[in-house]
């Protein structure tokens, strides 16, 4: 682990970049392609205040949140007021990450983690968004900083957990994984339960429960049959991804949502040229999230941070779901970068010793 003595400079560079980045890309495929990038259709389940069974019962405190700023109709997402707050947390997550994580990098990797924390296209695309997958972020980094920290399960991270999970469903795995982690360890060490492990996964249980209807209806279709054949898949079906599961951890990995949706051709709807930069950008990021996942098993393993794996488990249900796509990949970017920067860093420094 290395002391960042650069730390305050370097985030310093680390927001600036990333808010010119941001107004770059903003204005590029709003003004010059004509895209809508707050249009948030999911909005459409959380603008009605009071629940009802005609409306998706699911993330029931950001639902209260959005009510709570008068954030509760279509178009709010563009508001002063969402992307103030958006910007807000977005900074803050990318903080804490770089804090938790420089130290372990030499300077050339810190300067590399900086570098793509800034100019990842999708997370400077998601910056100014105040949409759930905010306090996603914010829950992986809760996590990241207890193993980081080697800090044990308390009730604030139980307390601040479980509201996170009621902001953001797609959560439950990482906690879940994360108790389950904590309690076999904690048995190894102590031959003793940890009761606050216990109370931890009792919550999340009774919170799958208040949320089952919705995760079923996100697990509706069944692609294998019981020969392990594909099945398949209704033609009604508006997904893309629903008719070639095999393809879920590519588009995962590097696909925006319209073309898990519609299918590749979504790229090319602004032309043939402005296709294939999107298809470049696509498989580049195929690539750069496949080396960060490897970096991040890698550095876990060797620096004793397995528990730091359990973040990965927020990804298993888009990855065998009906849809996969690169928002649910977004929370744990910031971790594949420092993945991707602590893996190539690593390379740079042995072939130097090698040439030495």
């Amino acid at each position: 682990m290395n002391i960042n003595s650069n730390f305050k400079k370097d985030i310093l560079a680390l927001l600036s970049l990333k808010f010119i980045l941001v107004g770059l890309i903003y204005y590029v495929m709003h003004v010059v392609l004509g895209e809508d990038l707050f249009n948030y259709y999911d909005l459409a389940d959380y603008m009605h205040c009071i629940p009802s069974p005609e409306y998706t019962n699911t993330n029931l405190l950001y639902r209260k949140f959005i009510c709570l700023l008068g954030l509760n109709y279509m178009g709010s997402m563009s508001s002063i007021t969402a992307i103030t707050i958006a910007i807000f947390f977005n900074s803050i997550i990318l903080i804490g990450f770089y804090s938790l994580f420089s130290s372990f990098l030499n300077r050339k990797g810190q300067l590399i983690f900086i570098f793509f924390l800034a100019f990842h296209p999708y997370l400077a695309i998601y910056f100014p968004r105040l949409y759930t997958d905010v306090f996603a972020s914010i829950g992986i980094l809760l996590i990241s900083f207890y193993v980081i920290n080697e800090r044990k399960i308390d009730f604030l991270f139980i307390i601040i957990g479980l509201l996170l999970i009621n902001m953001r469903g797609a959560l439950i795995p990482a906690f879940f994984v994360f108790g389950i982690f904590n309690l076999f360890l904690y048995y190894q060490e102590n031959k003793s339960l940890c009761l606050k492990s216990i109370l931890l996964l009792f919550c999340i249980f009774l919170n799958f429960f208040l949320y089952k209807d919705f995760a079923e209806s996100f697990l509706s279709f069944s692609f294998f049959s019981e020969d392990g054949l594909l099945q398949s898949v209704p033609k009604e079906s508006p997904y893309f991804s629903s008719q070639y599961p095999y393809l879920n951890p590519i588009l995962l990995l590097g696909f925006r949502e319209s073309v898990s949706n519609i299918g590749f051709s979504q790229l090319f709807v602004a032309g043939n040229l402005i296709g294939y930069g999107y298809l470049f950008i696509s498989l580049s990021l195929v690539t750069f999230h496949l080396i960060g996942i490897i970096g991040l098993i890698k550095f876990s393993i060797m620096n004793n941070k397995f528990m730091l794996l359990s973040t990965m488990a927020i990804i298993i249900v888009p990855l065998i779901a009906t849809v996969s796509h690169l928002r649910y990949l977004l929370p744990l970017m910031p971790l594949l970068v420092f993945g991707f920067a602590w893996i190539i860093s690593q390379n740079l420094y042995s072939n130097r010793m090698e040439r030495n």
